[in-house]
């Protein structure tokens, strides 16, 4: 007797998984080009610090220099502002002959491709893909992110960076984590903050998970998640010296904090009432119900943690910087929203 052949699906898994992800692609390089390109005619459509940025990178491209000083808040004081994402555009520039106007459309056109592909990579890693490419698609959906996050300054390359540590952090890929600290360490100095935050956090909830062994404190120092976060941050603090000497090792004699540049409180009662961050907070479901393992569940927590604190500073009588920390806080809720979409899947699976 022939056996009845099972017809096989027309589309795979696999070919499911990466259409969904082309759609996300696809939709994040329209909405990046109908900015920077369509809308903007020849002049990049650049407002607040973008500006500075963009003379940063003319400046670049036409001396090979970096001014470490600017004028701000009524004088001339050393800048808070490192010289990679310039210098990476101003190289991309020269690359490609490009003019310096052109290469910051360019760049910016690559990092919203990287952005929501690095939360594919993380969300997938994490739960499964259905989560990565939900997160990349509710990251692009983000006002914060997307107000904040993609434009065309320093703060694009940071974000990009952060999504990118967190995934090589869950990997174990020791170079590529030391090589982007150390980059994203002459990036975006609030950027440095949050990832900072989040590795140190991660590092400290996994060793109280594991129970603190006093005989391996000194083996606790040389773990990736620690490590990750000194080289990020020696990298700016080697930097901040060069310009500033001992004398401003508190960082006091920066114009953001000298100045006392207070932002607005953020109400995180009405982020959660509107969509898609409900799904975000929702989305901590997956750390209770997820079969993920406690360390996969551990970042999101510390993620979560790093940057509700960091938005939420001027709880703590700080209130810098509180606005640009919503770009941060939103890519968490994005993640946590496609992990909660994800964990749908898992059930239905099961």
């Amino acid at each position: 007797m022939t056996e009845k052949k099972v017809p096989e699906p027309v589309l795979s898994r696999v070919s499911l998984e990466f259409i969904a992800l082309g759609i996300v692609l696809l939709f994040s390089v329209a909405l990046t080009y109908a900015a920077f390109f369509d809308d903007a005619s020849y002049l990049l459509p650049s407002f607040d610090n973008a500006l500075l940025h963009s003379g940063r990178v003319r400046y670049v491209d036409g001396t090979g220099f970096w001014i470490p000083y600017e004028l701000v808040f009524g004088g001339v004081t050393p800048s808070y502002h490192v010289p990679a994402y310039a210098s990476l555009v101003s190289g991309l520039a020269d690359l490609t002959g490009l003019n310096w106007l052109w290469a910051i459309r360019l760049f910016a056109l690559l990092m919203a491709v990287l952005l929501p592909l690095g939360f594919y990579l993380l969300g997938k890693t994490l739960s499964n893909w259905q989560a990565g490419v939900s997160a990349a698609f509710l990251v692009l959906l983000s006002n914060g992110v997307m107000t904040w996050g993609t434009r065309p300054s320093a703060i694009s390359l940071g974000v990009v960076l952060v999504v990118f540590l967190l995934y090589f952090l869950l990997q174990r890929m020791w170079a590529a984590v030391v090589l982007g600290a150390f980059v994203l360490g002459l990036t975006h100095p609030p950027s440095l903050l949050v990832f900072f935050g989040t590795s140190g956090l991660y590092w400290t909830l996994s060793i109280l998970r594991r129970g603190v062994v006093f005989s391996r404190l000194a083996d606790y120092f040389f773990e990736l998640p620690l490590v990750g976060a000194l080289v990020g941050f020696f990298t700016y603090l080697a930097w901040h010296v060069s310009l500033t000497g001992a004398s401003c090792l508190a960082f006091q004699c920066l114009p953001q904090l000298g100045a006392r540049e207070f932002g607005a409180s953020v109400d995180l009662l009405a982020k959660a009432a509107s969509l898609p961050y409900a799904m975000g907070y929702f989305g901590v479901l997956w750390i209770g119900f997820s079969r993920a393992d406690a360390d996969r569940k551990w970042l999101v927590v510390a993620w979560l943690l790093a940057t509700l604190l960091l938005v939420k500073n001027d709880a703590l009588g700080l209130g810098v910087f509180t606005e640009r920390f919503v770009t941060f806080f939103e890519m968490a809720l994005a993640l946590s929203g496609g992990l909660l979409v994800g964990l749908l899947f898992e059930k239905v699976a099961d």
